[in-house]
């Protein structure tokens, strides 16, 4: 994660998802279209991210992580403190990366680090988002015995095989770059 982001934006009023694509049957072949509430959503998120994105070149290549909070309007008659609520949170998430293709990166392929959250809004519903560019990261599969520190005694014994992944970063071989 970097300290400066290559974006970021709030799309004011209620979020959007993505909706599935539909189909017609028109001269005797299925063609897929996809809906105009999607077509409509992903043109606000690319307004709001184009007035985000000031004079840099666009679309960037590499890797990006993106961070999503969408807050959701709390019905009345809900008394739970998170929105267990359809749509999936990964619909939400789907409509943004998709509006983004070709504006932020040249595909979402490049996301290789997704974070999102729904929340209820406190004041006014809508989607923020920020993209960051990521170090690039691998796994290296280590046996139990050779869990570096600071995972110490009690990491080893959770182990149930003699081997388990440890996410490190490229930049600093020596250690974890998370738990």
């Amino acid at each position: 994660m970097s300290d400066e982001p290559l974006c970021a934006f709030r799309v004011p009023g209620p979020p959007e998802w993505l909706r599935r694509h539909r189909s017609v049957l028109q001269g005797g072949k299925i063609h897929m279209y996809d809906p105009p509430e999607n077509r409509a959503a992903k043109r606000l998120i690319q307004q709001y991210a184009r007035l985000a994105m000031g004079g840099d070149d666009w679309p960037v290549a590499g890797p990006m992580a993106v961070y999503i909070v969408v807050n959701v309007k709390r019905p009345k008659s809900v008394k739970r403190d998170a929105p267990v609520t359809r749509p999936d949170i990964d619909n939400y998430a789907k409509l943004v990366l998709d509006a983004l293709n070709g504006f932020v990166w040249n595909d979402d392929s490049q996301v290789t680090e997704l974070h999102a959250e729904k929340l209820y809004a406190l004041a006014e519903p809508g989607t923020s988002v920020r993209v960051e560019r990521t170090k690039g990261r691998y796994e290296i599969e280590m046996h139990a015995r050779d869990v570096p520190q600071p995972f110490g005694t009690a990491w080893r014994q959770c182990v149930q095989g003699p081997v388990k992944r440890i996410m490190f970063e490229m930049a600093d071989l020596g250690g974890p770059c998370h738990e």
